[in-house]
């Protein structure tokens, strides 16, 4: 588990379920990720997917838990892309976005200290509006990508 003042990073169980759908289920989410919308199976299958990465990976995703609600606020951590590229994901209840730049810092301090990853990568939708967030970041853009037959824009940042 990892904390910082305002939240804490742990890896799922089976009985976060309810509590994920719960975070993720707004439709302003669903938007920035690739997929149609949130359901009850589609976070079980996140949840299952995570814990088979960490099993496989020694890496995956974490909840992000709120430490004054203790309450799972989102979904963030890394995910194998492909060719030993890792992604780090960021999703938030929308009432959270406000941490998601705090939440990046912690992922990049991970990647680097606990992980031995030299790069990381993230992928945004093309629909978003804007990528000047990612680029304060210090990404940089590499290339498109297809997803889940959804369009993205790939970005990568050294550490």
């Amino acid at each position: 588990m990892h904390e910082t003042q305002s939240f804490r990073l742990r890896q799922f169980d089976l009985n976060d379920t309810q509590d994920l759908y719960d975070a993720l289920g707004d439709k302003r989410v669903v938007k920035h990720m690739a997929s149609d919308g949130v359901t009850i199976d589609i976070c079980k299958y996140i949840i299952n997917e995570s814990i088979e990465h960490w099993n496989k990976h020694k890496i995956g995703s974490y909840a992000v838990v709120d430490h004054e609600t203790n309450k799972i606020i989102g979904w963030s951590g890394f995910k194998l892309w492909k060719d030993n590229q890792y992604e780090i994901l960021i999703v938030l209840s929308p009432n959270h976005w406000g941490l998601g730049s705090v939440i990046c810092d912690e992922l990049f301090r991970l990647a680097k200290t606990e992980f031995s990853l030299h790069e990381v990568y993230m992928l945004l939708p093309v629909t978003r509006k804007s990528f000047r967030w990612v680029h304060k970041k210090g990404f940089t853009f590499c290339g498109d990508e297809t997803f889940n037959e959804q369009p993205f824009k790939k970005f990568v940042k050294i550490l």
